[in-house]
């Protein structure tokens, strides 16, 4: 839990929680191995994975980058992998930090070895969006409508995927926007999903 509040404080820039909840994480730890308490070690991931997010939230981006990489590099070295994707966390922190390209490198890089991860996808989307790659944006936001058909959510992720492929695709083929956004709406109930694909060309 302690964990989770750091990532989301650093992601919304909030410094005091993330290294208020981080110490909090540590002092656990802490009093595990005081107690020899026999699954303290199993809090080191998560203190680990975690400090980064800190350091950014903190304005260290430069040793913050360097340390979830390096955790990276030993992972695709050694072929351990621990309970976190840790080439993926290294994708974010690098959005988080306006590093797009090198992102969409990392995003690649976990998805073959985990492959199908919804946050990996999407975060390969989005990179690839904003490093001006829009077929290959295009590919993995329509995986990300892929996973999603069927269902009826309303994640903004997904209506991001809807919103972008609808649109690049209404311009490809000069579809009428209330066309189009017909389709997407019965693409946001999880319905039709394999017609709009077949039409416009949005191969997952």
């Amino acid at each position: 839990m302690y964990w989770a509040r750091v990532i989301g404080s650093a992601r919304s820039a909030d410094t005091y929680d993330a290294r208020h909840n981080f110490e909090h994480l540590k002092a656990i730890r802490k009093s595990m191995f005081a107690n020899k308490d026999s699954e303290a070690d199993a809090l080191t991931p998560f203190i680990h994975t975690a400090e980064p997010w800190v350091l950014h939230a903190e304005g260290n981006n430069e040793a913050a980058l360097t340390m979830q990489r390096d955790m990276a590099d030993r992972e695709d070295k050694t072929g351990e992998q621990v309970d976190f994707p840790l080439r993926e966390m290294s994708a974010d922190l690098l959005m988080e930090t306006g590093n797009p390209r090198q992102a969409l490198v990392d995003y690649e890089s976990d998805l073959r070895l985990n492959p199908n991860r919804f946050n990996g996808l999407y975060g390969a989307a989005r990179a690839a969006e904003l490093a001006g790659r829009p077929e290959k944006a295009r590919s993995y936001y329509s995986q990300v409508m892929k996973m999603c058909a069927g269902g009826d959510s309303n994640r903004p992720e997904l209506r991001r995927a809807i919103s972008f492929v609808d649109t690049k695709y209404r311009q490809r083929f000069r579809v009428e926007p209330a066309q189009s956004s017909s389709i997407g709406v019965s693409v946001r109930r999880g319905q039709n999903l394999n017609n709009y694909r077949e039409r416009f060309g949005a191969a997952a």
